[in-house]
């Protein structure tokens, strides 16, 4: 069957040439009748009115380009000072916290096209981006919104924006993880609508079996779903009234940071958006301005800049310099679902054996500023190493590769800094989103780690309050790998009246009584779960029903006198 006869046969097909897109016959000149039927059903779920605005936008970029003279920018150094001279910031975002008023969206809706070069893969929520431990994106929000549960003993909600693609398998990655103890009943996933890509001659694109291609309508569409579920008014009720917003690629998101919380609820505002300072004009990020006309406040993206505005400069550096990184405060009195979509392109797809630069039209949950008085929007200002450590990429920049130094050289100063001796040129280090300078301290109170030549070395809180892991010290071995991973390292809550959580599981203790020594390349893995106690050299408890992993390779050196099962 050809293009002419799918048009005669399919209400849907034809109402696609209709609108004038009967140039994406060139995609699918020709299939089976199932194929241009599978077209057909697919074709019934756009909405043809938001095609039209993506096309219009694709085929008029001038349309969408603000000058410099029509913006005023904000000026990283002026925020730093106004956020400096309001002190006891931190004091009134840890009362947010206690009150149980902040709850936090993760952002994991994307296809992560870009990430893995167009082919099918997993949701990048998914990825095990930490560099010994493999956690994924998802594990280090869930790890810190168990530590606020565990801190202020209220469950934050945590809402995740998800797509059709990412649904099922962030799902089930979830549950299989236990949620690191965190309740289920304060997770909330929501499913972004969704539209085809346009390719760069906006025709829309089509698969070799009929089937679009299709993407999220932006993170912005978190304000439509809350509005539509009624969640919104139930979050409210329950004594939620600011949602932080982040990109799931960020492990330097920090949603429940008691400074920025602070910094949004002090100056009584509806928004706040995180910024850095950008340096490098080339640098592919939003830049934050006021419009000059309304004193709005306003994102304008990189993808819709006028060059001259990212490299406007002056004897300080760049003019634009507050570079957006998609981390916000909303009030949810404010969140509407009345946010103009942004375009985006040049993304790449592989279709059959060729290579197709797409585009898309999403909702962006920044661009709300626009319609909220600029005196209510706030910009808080961090450093970039605080605040912004996007993974867009496999590798260079922006990559799994940064990433992975970065988080490794931050657990190696973490571990310099609580005191712990470390020999040796190379190191991987990686260490739990929970655990802090004091909490290395408790583990390793006479600072006696040593680490050998390309050791790996993961760390994570695993006996809460029980005192000293290793009150006599560790030793690993070269080459060798030590990691303690407690998937529920406070233990398993559930949650009361008013979110209030109880301790339904204690939390896991490891008690190392004497010295370990692995050596010869030897590797020591210790993996508890909720209810399992390890105590060393005297004896080792696992709960019924829980794991309990310790490996030691060819060369080992350890003392464990009996194992019991508890």
């Amino acid at each position: 069957m050809n293009w002419d006869e799918a048009t005669k046969r399919y209400p849907w097909i034809r109402t696609l040439c209709e609108r004038g897109y009967e140039d994406s016959e060139t995609y699918l000149p020709r299939a089976d009748a199932q194929i241009f039927e599978k077209l057909n059903e697919q074709l019934a779920q756009v909405d043809f009115d938001r095609l039209d605005r993506h096309r219009t936008a694709l085929k008029n970029p001038e349309l969408r380009r603000l000058s410099p003279d029509a913006l005023k920018p904000f000026r990283f150094a002026r925020q730093i000072r106004l956020q400096t001279i309001n002190p006891g910031l931190a004091g009134r975002g840890e009362k947010m916290l206690s009150a149980g008023a902040v709850a936090e969206v993760i952002l994991a809706g994307g296809a992560a096209t870009r990430f893995f070069k167009g082919q099918d893969a997993m949701p990048k929520a998914l990825y095990p981006i930490s560099p010994v431990a493999g956690k994924t994106f998802l594990d280090i929000f869930l790890q810190e919104a168990v530590g606020v549960a565990h801190k202020h003993k209220i469950a934050p909600p945590v809402l995740i924006m998800l797509s059709r693609v990412t649904q099922k398998q962030m799902l089930n990655a979830m549950e299989s993880h236990h949620r690191f103890g965190l309740p289920a009943d304060c997770i909330f996933t929501f499913a972004q609508a969704h539209h085809p890509r346009l390719d760069s001659d906006a025709r829309v694109i089509i698969r070799p079996d009929g089937s679009l291609v299709w993407y999220g309508d932006g993170h912005g569409g978190i304000f439509t779903a809350l509005i539509k579920s009624g969640l919104r008014l139930r979050l409210m009720a329950s004594g939620v009234h600011t949602l932080v917003l982040h990109n799931v690629d960020n492990p330097l998101a920090k949603p429940f940071d008691a400074t920025r919380l602070g910094f949004h609820s002090r100056g009584h505002r509806l928004m706040t958006m995180t910024v850095y300072q950008r340096k490098k004009p080339e640098q592919k990020v939003g830049v934050v301005s006021k419009l000059a006309e309304t004193g709005a406040v306003d994102v304008v993206e990189y993808s819709e800049a006028d060059p001259n505005l990212m490299t406007a400069s002056d004897n300080k550096g760049l003019l634009f310099d507050c570079g957006h990184v998609n981390t916000n405060c909303f009030e949810l009195s404010a969140i509407t679902d009345r946010v103009r979509p942004a375009l985006y392109t040049d993304k790449p797809l592989v279709i059959g054996d060729k290579k197709i630069a797409s585009s898309t039209f999403e909702v962006l949950n920044q661009h709300l500023a626009r319609l909220l008085n600029g005196l209510r929007v706030g910009v808080f200002a961090s450093p970039e190493t605080e605040c912004f450590l996007p993974t867009k990429n496999m590798e260079g920049p922006d990559s799994v590769e940064t990433t992975r130094d970065f988080l490794s050289n931050r657990a190696f100063g973490l571990l310099r800094d609580a005191g712990a001796v470390i020999h040796g040129r190379t190191h991987t280090c990686d260490t739990s989103p929970l655990l802090d300078t004091e909490g290395v301290k408790t583990m390793f109170p006479t600072g006696k780690l040593e680490i050998f030549d390309h050791a790996s070395v993961y760390l994570s809180p695993v006996n809460g309050t029980e005192g000293a892991t290793f009150p006599h010290g560790l030793v690993v071995g070269k080459n060798a790998t030590f990691m303690l991973d407690s998937l529920q390292p406070f233990g398993e809550f559930s949650i009361g009246p008013n979110r209030r959580v109880k301790q339904t599981l204690p939390p896991p203790v490891l008690k190392a009584g004497g010295q370990i020594n692995v050596k010869k390349g030897g590797t020591l893995i210790i993996s508890l779960s909720a209810g399992s106690v390890l105590k060393i050299p005297k004896k080792l408890v696992v709960a019924e029903g829980k794991t309990l992993k310790i490996e030691l390779k060819r060369g080992e050196k350890r003392t464990i006198s009996s194992i019991k099962g508890g």
